[in-house]
């Protein structure tokens, strides 16, 4: 399990990379044609100077002035410029964080044998992602990267509970709680960071909906296994229900007081309801899995039909706010 969420942050940190370094050369290839297609203003000093002659009827036939080419060195100071520049730092730092993680592929199989290294793999590289979003976004003014970048790291989050949920199952061990309070704790200042990026007016609520399920996702593999009874399951998938739903009520109680939510509070509402829906189908599946082996299929999916329904509440009250709105 750990090799497979290993897997799926390096396709997702792959995925990025691609994005960016195309971008990149997108804009680099834009700067050199529109240099070379852009035409040279006259010089002074290339204009003809025509005397005055007499009024004869003389056809005069100019010759047209070709647009003189950029040179090389002309082409590469342009591009050395210090906007261009934080393309080479972005590439590079991406490489080496690339180069980092084939390494640790390379050594899995030694590494994992050290008590906790997986999960400090994990958190690292989620705490990278976070790092260079908000990076680009108050360094590089990269504004709709840098919302991506955040967005990816935001979903990685409950990713790394479940990567533990499956390598400390079982285990309460004093250092173990100790360590995964430290991650929950490094989380939830991260997710409070991108929070002012991506819902400027919610950065309580997303925590509470990403970080707080991220938690439910740990106890969801401590306290359901073989043997649970049937009636804990549902009374176990109505914490991360309730979770969910009390970030989406805070979020619609801050701004109640709008008649009008603009184009950052809607986006800001669906960022936050979209994460925290992530977050929450992580934990529900979660327990769903546990549920199988401790109850069977259809146990388990009848003892969560009403948390379920209830995880629909939030989606649509968030949606109704924002078409009453726009009626409005």
């Amino acid at each position: 399990m750990a090799e497979i969420l290993l897997a799926l942050f390096v396709i997702l940190l792959v995925l990025t990379m691609i994005t960016l370094v195309g971008h990149g050369i997108w804009t680099l290839l834009a700067l050199i044609f529109g240099r070379l297609a852009r035409p040279a203003e006259p010089q002074a000093a290339d204009k003809k100077v025509e005397e005055p002659v007499e009024p004869i009827a003389v056809e005069v036939v100019e010759e047209p002035q070709a647009a003189p080419r950029k040179s090389l060195g002309e082409m590469l100071a342009a591009f050395m410029e210090e906007r261009n520049m934080r393309w080479g730092e972005l590439i590079g730092g991406l490489l080496i964080v690339g180069s980092a993680v084939a390494l640790v592929l390379s050594l899995w199989d030694t590494l994992k044998e050290i008590e906790y290294f997986p999960s400090l793999i994990f958190v690292a590289i989620s705490s990278a992602v976070f790092g260079l979003g908000l990076y680009a976004y108050h360094r590089w003014k990269l504004e709709s990267t840098s919302r991506g970048l955040l967005t990816i790291a935001t979903l990685l989050v409950p990713l790394n509970f479940l990567a533990m949920a499956g390598l400390f199952r079982e285990q309460w061990a004093l250092p173990t709680l100790v360590l995964e309070l430290a991650f929950l704790g490094i989380f939830a200042w991260l997710v409070g960071l991108a929070a002012r990026v991506l819902v400027p007016q919610g950065s309580p609520p997303m925590i509470l909906a990403v970080v707080g399920n991220s938690a439910l996702v740990l106890l969801v593999g401590r306290l359901v296994g073989a043997g649970t009874p049937a009636w804990s399951l549902v009374a176990v998938g109505c914490l991360p229900v309730a979770v969910f739903g009390a970030a989406g009520t805070s979020y619609l109680l801050a701004t109640s007081d709008k008649r009008r939510l603009d184009a950052s509070d809607a986006g800001g509402l669906l960022t936050l309801l979209g994460t925290g829906s992530f977050a929450l189908a992580v934990a529900l599946g979660l327990l769903v899995s546990q549920g199988i082996k401790a109850a069977g299929l259809g146990i388990t999916l009848d003892c969560l039909s009403v948390p379920l329904a209830l995880a629909a509440v939030p989606i649509l009250a968030g949606g109704l706010r924002i078409m009453r709105s726009m009626i409005d």
